[in-house]
């Protein structure tokens, strides 16, 4: 685990320096209710809680690289990303909130969901349950929680409408479950802040999906972060502005190279668990019924 502090330069907008996070950074010592950074006290952390989607899947690589890191650049904070692929909302809560809780951060950023739809034994509820649990516990360590909420399925997916329908049908109840965990941890612990990544896809289109059409491209990362901050700033914070450049457009013989050297060979490992308990969804929610029908 690693964290990654601003450049030295307020001014500049030059890539972050990393730290192992063994080093004694040091209490954070600016009051919750200040946003503006006190010279000679330490930046605020922000801590990262999520899946691929928050370990930077999608984005190019760098220093700053995520949706959530790109956010702590615009605020000047550290950053510290916990996500990782494949996790599952129940992953999030079990295993990367202990850490975030110890973290000494201010913020925390939640992005959860998206494999749970993914998967056979998809449970709304056993989502918001977790959800819930995961807001809580931040809120009452003095972490303020971000939550992201998915966009919606689009025709960008390149898979069949039957599994787009699905899907869709599985996304709006996970967006449902997370406004519920959200109203959940707000009665118990304080306020959760939230960004809707549907207003980003809205706003850009189908620039903001990586080549993969699942993760966010370098524009869509930056976009995300860009709604979470305007969303921070009505909270009282200060954003900087500051935004690392989106890289040139590969060519098209390097994201030919992209999909076999990294695409097909990932696609072929997710596809062992993946399609098989997608293909039975599909059959069990639309094929079925519409048999049963025609009876």
């Amino acid at each position: 685990m690693t964290i990654v502090t601003p450049a030295n330069d307020p001014g500049t907008a030059e890539p972050a320096r990393r730290v192992v996070a063994s080093e004694p950074a040091g209490p954070v010592l600016v009051p919750r209710v200040v946003t503006r950074l006190i010279p000679g006290t330490p930046a605020p952390l922000v801590v990262a809680l999520g899946d691929s989607v928050t370990a930077g899947v999608g984005d190019s690589a760098g220093a700053v690289s995520g949706w959530s890191a790109h956010l702590a650049h615009r605020m000047r904070a550290r950053h510290c990303n916990l996500g990782r692929n494949g996790a599952r909302a129940a992953d999030v809560r079990q295993q990367q909130l202990p850490v975030a809780l110890t973290s000494g951060a201010r913020l925390a950023t939640v992005f959860i969901g998206g494999n749970d739809v993914l998967r056979g034994d998809f449970d709304p509820d056993s989502v918001c349950t977790d959800a819930a649990a995961t807001l809580t516990a931040l809120r009452q360590a003095d972490i303020q929680p971000l939550l992201v909420l998915p966009p919606m399925v689009g025709p960008e997916l390149p898979a069949p409408a039957a599994v787009r329908r699905v899907l869709g049908r599985r996304t709006e109840q996970l967006r449902e479950a997370l406004l519920v965990a959200v109203l959940l941890a707000e009665a118990a612990a304080g306020s959760v802040l939230t960004v809707d990544a549907q207003q980003v896809r809205a706003q850009a289109g189908a620039s903001v999906f990586h080549i993969d059409r699942i993760h966010p491209s370098p524009t869509g990362h930056r976009l995300l972060a860009a709604h979470a901050a305007r969303r921070l700033v009505r909270a009282g914070w200060v954003d900087s502005g500051r935004v690392v450049p989106v890289p040139p457009v590969p060519s098209l013989p390097l994201r030919v190279g992209w999909l076999v050297a990294r695409g097909l060979p990932w696609l072929a490992r997710r596809s062992r668990d993946l399609l098989p308990e997608l293909a039975s969804v599909v059959w069990r929610e639309e094929i079925a019924p519409a048999l049963a029908s025609r009876r």
